[in-house]
């Protein structure tokens, strides 16, 4: 992210040496070359995990420090459309998950 609201905070960061990508997809290709790891949208690695090619890390603390609260606001008379509804329910199966853990 290159807004000012991120500039100097480090999310889910758990090393002293870090590289900053500002782009995906060479983030996705220097972890597929080997060259340390770091978190990738799942739908971005799915094939590349399922074929053996990049590996899931599990981090102590990794799902706390991730978690963040998320709301919805739309207006009464001016309902979601598709995607919208879409990510509702996706953010309420989520929520639903976590509070079962």
């Amino acid at each position: 992210d290159r807004s000012k609201l991120t500039a100097e905070k480090d999310f889910r960061v758990f090393a002293p040496k870090t590289w900053r990508l500002y782009d995906l997809g060479a983030k996705h290709a220097l972890l597929k070359a080997g060259l340390g790891w770091g978190g990738m949208p799942v739908e971005v690695v799915r094939e590349d995990l399922d074929r053996g090619l990049l590996v899931p890390l599990e981090i102590a603390d990794m799902t706390t420090a991730a978690m963040i609260t998320m709301s919805v606001v739309y207006r009464a008379d001016s309902l979601p459309g598709p995607a919208g509804r879409g990510f509702i329910e996706e953010l309420i199966k989520a929520s639903s998950v976590s509070n079962a853990a």
